[in-house]
Protein backbone atom coordinates (compact mmCIF):
# COMPACT_ATOMS: atom_id res chain seq x y z
CA UNK A 1 0.00 0.00 0.00
CA UNK A 2 1.37 3.51 -0.86
CA UNK A 3 0.27 4.95 1.97
CA UNK A 4 2.26 2.96 4.71
CA UNK A 5 5.37 3.27 6.17
CA UNK A 6 8.21 1.59 4.34
CA UNK A 7 9.02 -2.41 6.21
CA UNK A 8 12.27 -0.78 7.74
CA UNK A 9 10.01 2.04 9.31
CA UNK A 10 7.41 -0.20 10.67
CA UNK A 11 9.85 -2.56 11.99
CA UNK A 12 11.31 0.28 13.63
CA UNK A 13 8.25 1.30 15.03
CA UNK A 14 6.84 -2.02 15.96
CA UNK A 15 10.15 -3.04 18.16
CA UNK A 16 9.85 0.81 20.19
CA UNK A 17 6.08 0.68 20.58
CA UNK A 18 6.71 -3.49 21.37
CA UNK A 19 9.54 -2.08 23.83
CA UNK A 20 7.02 0.73 25.87
CA UNK A 21 4.14 -2.02 26.66
CA UNK A 22 5.74 -4.98 27.97
CA UNK A 23 7.41 -2.10 30.83
CA UNK A 24 4.66 -1.90 33.36
CA UNK A 25 3.07 0.88 33.36
CA UNK A 26 -0.34 2.69 34.56
CA UNK A 27 -2.63 0.83 32.07
CA UNK A 28 -1.01 -2.41 32.74
CA UNK A 29 -1.64 -1.65 36.31
CA UNK A 30 -5.27 -0.21 35.83
CA UNK A 31 -5.76 -4.21 33.81
CA UNK A 32 -4.20 -6.21 36.02
CA UNK A 33 -6.09 -4.70 39.12
CA UNK A 34 -8.95 -5.49 37.18
CA UNK A 35 -8.22 -8.70 36.44
CA UNK A 36 -7.49 -9.35 40.25
CA UNK A 37 -10.52 -7.58 41.05
CA UNK A 38 -13.22 -8.90 38.48
CA UNK A 39 -12.01 -11.66 37.04
CA UNK A 40 -10.89 -12.20 33.38
CA UNK A 41 -13.66 -11.11 31.12
CA UNK A 42 -13.44 -7.57 33.06
CA UNK A 43 -10.10 -7.82 32.41
CA UNK A 44 -10.08 -8.76 29.08
CA UNK A 45 -12.84 -6.11 28.17
CA UNK A 46 -10.56 -3.57 30.36
CA UNK A 47 -7.87 -3.71 27.70
CA UNK A 48 -10.26 -3.61 25.00
CA UNK A 49 -11.70 -0.46 26.17
CA UNK A 50 -8.22 1.35 26.72
CA UNK A 51 -7.43 0.42 23.29
CA UNK A 52 -10.04 1.95 21.63
CA UNK A 53 -10.22 4.25 23.81
CA UNK A 54 -6.95 6.48 22.49
CA UNK A 55 -8.67 6.24 18.97
CA UNK A 56 -9.46 10.13 19.47
CA UNK A 57 -5.95 10.59 20.28
CA UNK A 58 -4.87 9.27 17.23
CA UNK A 59 -7.61 11.12 14.84
CA UNK A 60 -6.44 14.25 16.74
CA UNK A 61 -2.66 13.94 16.07
CA UNK A 62 -3.90 13.02 12.78
CA UNK A 63 -6.03 16.05 12.19
CA UNK A 64 -3.14 18.32 13.99
CA UNK A 65 -5.72 19.03 16.88
CA UNK A 66 -4.02 17.41 19.51
CA UNK A 67 -0.80 19.86 19.35
CA UNK A 68 -3.32 22.57 20.28
CA UNK A 69 -4.34 20.97 23.23
CA UNK A 70 -0.67 20.04 24.22
CA UNK A 71 0.17 23.68 23.98
CA UNK A 72 -2.76 24.70 26.17
CA UNK A 73 -2.37 25.08 30.22
CA UNK A 74 -6.21 25.12 30.06
CA UNK A 75 -7.33 22.36 28.04
CA UNK A 76 -4.53 19.85 28.84
CA UNK A 77 -5.28 20.58 32.78
CA UNK A 78 -9.17 20.03 31.92
CA UNK A 79 -8.45 16.61 30.57
CA UNK A 80 -5.59 15.48 33.12
CA UNK A 81 -7.99 16.37 35.68
CA UNK A 82 -10.99 14.67 34.22
CA UNK A 83 -9.16 11.64 34.01
CA UNK A 84 -8.22 12.15 37.56
CA UNK A 85 -11.11 12.66 39.43
CA UNK A 86 -12.82 9.66 37.07
CA UNK A 87 -10.03 7.01 38.23
CA UNK A 88 -10.24 8.37 41.88
CA UNK A 89 -14.74 8.29 41.48
CA UNK A 90 -14.22 4.33 40.37
CA UNK A 91 -11.92 3.76 43.58
CA UNK A 92 -14.24 5.81 46.03
CA UNK A 93 -16.86 3.36 44.11
CA UNK A 94 -14.71 -0.18 45.39
CA UNK A 95 -14.27 1.56 49.25
CA UNK A 96 -18.21 2.30 49.47
CA UNK A 97 -18.89 -1.40 48.46
CA UNK A 98 -17.28 -2.81 52.21
CA UNK A 99 -20.03 -5.07 53.34
CA UNK A 100 -19.47 -8.60 52.88
CA UNK A 101 -22.48 -9.14 50.78
CA UNK A 102 -21.98 -5.84 48.09
CA UNK A 103 -18.11 -6.61 47.85
CA UNK A 104 -18.97 -10.25 46.56
CA UNK A 105 -21.07 -9.04 44.26
CA UNK A 106 -19.48 -6.16 43.20
CA UNK A 107 -16.57 -8.21 42.22
CA UNK A 108 -18.36 -10.39 39.84
CA UNK A 109 -18.22 -8.76 36.52
CA UNK A 110 -21.61 -8.34 36.09
CA UNK A 111 -21.06 -7.61 32.31
CA UNK A 112 -18.29 -7.33 30.30
CA UNK A 113 -19.53 -3.88 28.52
CA UNK A 114 -19.49 -2.61 31.95
CA UNK A 115 -15.77 -2.86 32.47
CA UNK A 116 -15.33 -1.57 28.52
CA UNK A 117 -17.02 1.44 29.01
CA UNK A 118 -15.15 2.32 32.07
CA UNK A 119 -11.99 1.54 30.61
CA UNK A 120 -12.50 3.38 26.92
CA UNK A 121 -13.80 6.24 29.73
CA UNK A 122 -10.76 5.86 31.07
CA UNK A 123 -8.31 5.98 27.81
CA UNK A 124 -10.03 8.79 26.62
CA UNK A 125 -9.10 10.97 29.51
CA UNK A 126 -5.80 9.80 29.69
CA UNK A 127 -3.26 12.51 29.10
CA UNK A 128 -0.34 10.23 28.83
CA UNK A 129 -1.59 8.83 26.02
CA UNK A 130 -2.36 12.28 24.38
CA UNK A 131 1.27 13.17 25.24
CA UNK A 132 2.55 10.01 23.44
CA UNK A 133 0.70 9.81 20.35
CA UNK A 134 1.83 13.26 19.47
CA UNK A 135 5.12 12.49 19.85
CA UNK A 136 5.74 9.00 19.01
CA UNK A 137 3.54 8.79 16.25
CA UNK A 138 4.64 11.83 13.53
CA UNK A 139 8.10 10.43 13.67
CA UNK A 140 7.29 7.50 11.57
CA UNK A 141 4.96 9.26 8.13
CA UNK A 142 6.57 9.97 5.49
CA UNK A 143 5.10 12.05 3.65
CA UNK A 144 6.60 11.48 0.34
CA UNK A 145 4.18 8.42 0.15
CA UNK A 146 1.36 10.35 0.87
CA UNK A 147 -2.07 9.96 2.96
CA UNK A 148 -0.49 11.04 6.35
CA UNK A 149 -3.31 10.73 7.79
CA UNK A 150 -4.08 7.35 6.81
CA UNK A 151 -0.35 6.59 7.90
CA UNK A 152 -1.47 7.70 11.81
CA UNK A 153 -4.36 5.59 12.21
CA UNK A 154 -2.56 2.57 10.24
CA UNK A 155 0.31 3.25 12.97
CA UNK A 156 -2.31 3.22 15.89
CA UNK A 157 -4.35 0.50 14.85
CA UNK A 158 -0.44 -1.45 15.15
CA UNK A 159 -0.16 -0.31 18.31
CA UNK A 160 -3.37 -1.24 19.74
CA UNK A 161 -3.38 -4.10 18.31
CA UNK A 162 0.01 -4.75 20.19
CA UNK A 163 -0.94 -3.44 23.07
CA UNK A 164 -4.13 -5.41 23.42
CA UNK A 165 -2.13 -8.66 22.66
CA UNK A 166 0.27 -7.17 25.69
CA UNK A 167 -2.13 -6.11 27.86
CA UNK A 168 -4.14 -9.73 27.35
CA UNK A 169 -1.10 -11.35 28.33
CA UNK A 170 -1.19 -9.45 31.63
CA UNK A 171 -5.27 -9.83 31.73
CA UNK A 172 -5.01 -13.70 31.94
CA UNK A 173 -2.15 -13.87 33.81
CA UNK A 174 -3.22 -11.77 36.98
CA UNK A 175 -7.10 -13.19 36.56
CA UNK A 176 -4.89 -16.64 36.98
CA UNK A 177 -3.45 -15.22 40.14
CA UNK A 178 -7.29 -14.29 41.33
CA UNK A 179 -8.10 -18.08 40.67
CA UNK A 180 -5.38 -19.27 42.90
CA UNK A 181 -6.07 -16.52 45.47
CA UNK A 182 -9.80 -17.50 45.69
CA UNK A 183 -9.39 -21.03 45.37
CA UNK A 184 -7.42 -21.04 48.38
CA UNK A 185 -10.06 -19.22 50.37
CA UNK A 186 -8.64 -15.36 50.19
CA UNK A 187 -10.94 -12.63 51.43
CA UNK A 188 -12.82 -10.67 49.17
CA UNK A 189 -12.83 -7.19 50.95
CA UNK A 190 -9.03 -7.29 50.50
CA UNK A 191 -8.87 -7.34 47.23
CA UNK A 192 -11.70 -4.76 47.04
CA UNK A 193 -9.76 -2.20 48.74
CA UNK A 194 -6.69 -2.91 47.02
CA UNK A 195 -8.63 -2.32 43.89
CA UNK A 196 -9.72 1.03 44.97
CA UNK A 197 -6.51 1.81 46.53
CA UNK A 198 -4.48 1.29 42.74
CA UNK A 199 -7.47 3.32 40.79
CA UNK A 200 -7.29 6.42 43.51
CA UNK A 201 -3.11 6.05 43.31
CA UNK A 202 -3.79 6.00 39.13
CA UNK A 203 -6.06 9.38 39.34
CA UNK A 204 -3.22 11.05 42.02
CA UNK A 205 -0.76 9.93 38.86
CA UNK A 206 -2.73 11.28 36.58
CA UNK A 207 -3.55 14.21 37.88
CA UNK A 208 0.81 15.62 38.19
CA UNK A 209 0.88 14.17 34.55
CA UNK A 210 2.62 16.91 32.57
CA UNK A 211 2.32 19.42 35.36
CA UNK A 212 4.08 22.28 34.67
CA UNK A 213 5.63 25.05 37.15
CA UNK A 214 3.98 28.39 35.82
Amino acid sequence: MPYLPDTTSLILFATANFLVLIVPGPAVMYTVTRSLDQGKRAGLMSVYGLALGTFPHALAVALGVVGLLASSVIAFDIMRYAGAGYLVYLGISRFRQRQAGQVTEARKPKTGMAAFWESFTVGVLNPKSVLFFFAFLPQFVDPSRGYPLIQILLLWLLSQVMAVGVGSAYALAAAWLRHLYLKRGGGSAAGNYFAGSVYVLLGLATALTGSRTR
